[in-house]
């Protein structure tokens, strides 16, 4: 699979090759009243983010179509394994599941290059003629010897271990009742390089109000995201009910609650985080300004200059001494997603040959996963002067869990079988979502 975007100017037109190998094997054990279902999967997508001329920062003028890639070039490979079992076996009324599930996943990639070419805005094309860039961002350095990066990896871990037990229950000839509970571990992310590899943000002094509480941040490294794995259990139950005996009749309805774990990307870009890297930003109100030239080399590092006045070493709490570092943390008390799903529907023969439907459906979504920037206040710009809360960083991107969605809904069908294999539809939905954000980076 191929990505990538046509430029106006066709020197900077790349392809990024994509790829996926997928791997399955399965076993199944069939005896009487039984079936015992096992299997394993492997996937491992991969591939590369390429860049033409890698001495051509990122470039985006207002007014025209902007220069070059920003974000690359980078090679990415994900290892991602499965192992299943599901058992299944009829006793009396009762029709059994049992079955786990446990998940690995490893994701890798090497990003130095990535932020050693940093990314200019202009106002218009005439500071763009006059090499006056209003912001100059991806600036990556080694905040302790000031040099451009070597080295700079990510070896995420994470993973699962899921249980449940299912029971279908024919309690009447015409009245069955589901009845199941499932068990879910989200394991706590991890990085494979150690004590060093995940770089958050921890609030240790407290404050008397949200601000202060996040003016005192610090940053601190450690092997894993969260101070707890994610164990959770989750009920579900149902029933199918046909009043007339029949079977032109059925009467359905269920409730289940299900859980979701927070995608990599919530958290995934922190590894570009002080200390382990300065990741700056200069613009016209920082007290080091934007400096536009290009790289001397077409290998890496490339060889950017820095800005004048971007200085080594980190104040108290992680950030940069005299220029402003952009992180990304996560609550370490992070709550687990969840969605309560619900749903009632009738189902009816009208004819032998038309049946119509008619159906409610309802969720809420709770603990839902937002990033928001942290380090900013009303009025920052009053006086003239860059502030913001935190000394020594720009944007503070939490990954938080307070977020919360509703969703209610109906669906009316109607449904004819003609002659000759022909068959009519007619359908109507309606519903209503909220939800407090659409998207978990920048919600909006």
């Amino acid at each position: 699979m191929l990505f990538g975007a046509p430029f106006v100017y066709p020197d900077f037109d790349t392809l990024e090759p994509t790829y996926s190998m997928h791997f399955g094997l399965g076993w199944v054990h069939v005896a009487k009243g039984f079936v015992n279902e096992a299997g394993f999967s492997t996937t491992r997508p991969f591939g590369s983010a390429r860049v033409n001329h890698p001495e051509v920062p990122g470039i985006s003028v207002n007014g025209i179509e902007g220069y070059q890639t920003g974000w690359g070039p980078n090679e990415f490979v994900q290892n991602n394994f499965e192992w299943r079992d599901v058992a299944s076996f009829t006793k009396g009324a009762h029709n059994l599941k049992i079955g786990g599930r446990v998940t690995r996943e490893r994701a890798d990639h090497e990003s130095s290059r990535v932020y050693n070419r940093p990314i200019f805005s202009f106002n218009n094309v005439f500071d763009f003629a006059d090499d006056f860039a209003t912001n100059e961002g991806n600036i990556g350095f080694d905040p302790v010897t000031g040099q451009h990066l070597s080295q700079l990896l990510s070896l995420i871990r994470t993973g699962s271990l899921a249980a449940f037990v299912q029971d279908d229950y024919k309690l009447k000839q015409n009245l069955t009742v589901n009845l199941g509970l499932r068990f879910e571990n989200f394991f706590n992310p991890s990085d494979a390089q150690g004590d060093q590899g995940i770089c958050t943000m921890t609030f240790p002094n407290g404050g008397a109000t949200l601000q202060a509480r996040i003016a005192n941040g610090v940053m601190k490294c450690q092997k894993h995201l969260l101070d707890h794995s994610m164990f959770n259990y989750s009920p579900r139950l149902g029933f199918a009910w046909d009043p007339t005996k029949e079977g032109k009749m059925s009467v359905r309805g269920g409730f289940g609650i299900f859980y979701d774990r927070p995608s990599n990307q919530l958290y995934d870009g922190g590894f570009a985080n002080v200390p382990r890297v300065a990741l700056a930003n200069a613009n016209v109100n920082t007290s080091f300004k934007p400096l536009f030239a290009l790289g001397t080399t077409t290998s890496p590092p490339y060889n950017y200059p820095f800005p004048p006045g971007l200085a080594t070493g980190l104040n108290p709490q992680g950030g940069l001494i005299n220029g402003f570092a952009n992180v990304i943390v996560a609550d370490p008390n992070l709550k687990t997603m969840y969605m309560e799903n619900w749903f009632f529907g009738v189902q009816r023969s009208i004819t032998p040959t038309m049946v119509a439907e008619i159906n409610y459906i309802g969720s809420q979504g709770h603990y839902e996963y937002a990033r928001y920037n942290l380090n900013r206040f009303d009025g920052d710009l009053l006086d003239g002067t860059l502030d913001l809360l935190t000394p020594g960083f720009f944007d503070i991107d939490f990954g938080q869990s307070n977020e919360n969605s509703h969703y209610n809904g109906m669906t009316a069908s109607i449904r004819k079988r003609a002659q000759h294999g022909l068959t009519f539809d007619a359908a109507y939905t309606f519903g209503k979502a909220i939800d407090q954000s659409s998207k978990h980076d920048d919600p909006e």
